[in-house]
């Protein structure tokens, strides 16, 4: 019997407790927990066995969501003739986050980084940020998604399915199938970046969608950008694009 315990939240409860299958396809909800005492959940139908479980946490006093990822470990034999199986919940898994704010005045937001570090932040209009990590919050009309596992600590996005085309068939009895074409995602690159704060000379790897001038915030928290395609190591890590220097320097300044 594998069981989940949560001994304590942050915020006012009561709370809505969703336990689901990492693909969101398949949760058990329960409604109104209160939070102490401890909530306990035993992992049974299409959950029992599976290796991740995706735990949301909804604070129905304030419309806050939490979301945590764990990893349960395989059960571990005794050699007494009844066997008792203790999971053991892992560190959170780092997943890939999209904050997008599309209008408005800018608006906070927070999430822990993979190391377990709490990051707070505000995001401008028309911006959108990709970071790793998990526990995420956004202040409305901004918004967040949860997406696949972080790459080497970077979000690398899926690329895009490309419907293929039918074939048309000829008024001759002979079918002609016309060609199926499918792009190939572009990889990303290695760019020379400038600070926006007369720092030195920074690289890193960076998606297709950037040019010369786009705003780009990397692993030290410092604003930069682009040059142009650089042969050289990263220096840092990518964390998030702006428009511009005043962009990213209006969330983080020098």
């Amino acid at each position: 019997m594998q069981i989940i315990e949560i001994t304590g939240v942050t915020g006012t409860g009561p709370y809505d407790i969703y336990v689901c299958d990492p693909t969101l396809t398949y949760c058990d909800i329960t409604y109104g927990v209160s939070i102490p005492p401890t909530f306990s959940y035993t992992l049974t139908g299409p959950l029992e066995g599976l290796c991740f479980i995706l735990v949301k946490i909804v604070d129905t006093s304030t419309g806050c969501e939490t979301f945590e990822t764990f990893k349960i470990e395989p059960p571990t034999p005794t050699p007494t003739p009844t066997p008792t199986v203790t999971p053991t919940l892992s560190l959170p898994i780092c997943n890939c986050i999209t904050f997008e704010l599309t209008s408005g005045t800018s608006r906070t937001y927070n999430y822990i980084q993979c190391n377990g570090v709490t990051v707070y932040g505000t995001i401008s209009s028309g911006t959108t940020l990709y970071v790793c990590g998990n526990s995420t919050y956004s202040e409305s009309p901004a918004t967040y998604s949860l997406g696949s596992p972080c790459v080497m600590g970077m979000c690398v996005p899926s690329p895009s399915v490309t419907p293929t085309q039918t074939p048309t068939v000829t008024p001759t009895p002979t079918l002609t199938p016309t060609p199926t074409l499918t792009p190939t995602p572009t990889p990303w690159a290695i760019y020379r970046l400038d600070s926006c704060c007369a720092l030195p000379d920074a690289y890193a790897y960076l998606p297709p969608t950037v040019s010369p001038g786009t705003g780009i915030r990397l692993s030290n928290n410092q604003c930069y950008y682009v040059i142009g395609l650089a042969v050289s190591a990263p220096t840092h890590t990518y964390v998030a694009t702006y428009i511009d220097c005043p962009s990213c320097l209006a969330d983080f300044p020098c």
